[in-house]
């Protein structure tokens, strides 16, 4: 008797803990915490699938700068034409890389190999940087002088944000 009744006991009490913890989870999904099932069935990550970048951001510069038609048409074709200089230096970062993992380090000449690879990286930084800086001006140069003020304050207004954030 004292069996039937300590198994009936120990099975309830597991099943009382498996639909709690069902319970909680289903409501911390609802809530948008934890990874989870959102939109379309598909799973998004904690942040529940939202991009901060690319096209979604360019229109909400657009919008609060009031970039005009052309404005928006000119940055859409400087954009993709920087796409295809991307892909090349990603390419050639990816070729580097390739580099760096084949190096031998129980080769003798192997400090100077890494002296040249560190060569290969700075070039391809500077690169970088200057397309980088090359599209900057571009970007600039299509919007008024009162859109490149708006556009100072915003990004002034931004890393006030950010400070406040990271220092609490």
């Amino acid at each position: 008797m004292k069996k039937a009744l300590l198994v009936t006991l120990l099975a309830s009490t597991l099943g009382l803990g498996a639909t709690a913890v069902h319970a909680e989870s289903e409501s911390s999904d609802k809530r948008g915490h934890g990874y989870s099932k959102h939109k379309d069935g598909k799973h998004h990550g904690k942040r529940g699938g939202k991009r901060h970048g690319g096209a979604h951001k360019m229109q909400r510069i657009a919008k609060k700068l009031g970039l005009t038609e052309a404005q928006q048409a000119e940055i859409k074709t400087l954009r993709e034409a920087q796409k295809e200089e991307h892909k090349a230096l990603r390419e050639e970062m990816k070729a580097f890389r390739e580099k760096m993992k084949a190096l031998d380090t129980s080769s003798a000449d192997y400090d100077s190999q890494v002296a040249a690879l560190a060569d290969e990286k700075a070039n391809f930084e500077r690169k970088r940087f200057i397309q980088k800086s090359t599209a900057r001006q571009a970007f600039m140069n299509v919007l008024t002088e009162e859109q490149r003020a708006t556009l100072k304050t915003m990004k002034e207004e931004r890393k006030n944000r950010r400070g406040k954030r990271h220092s609490k």
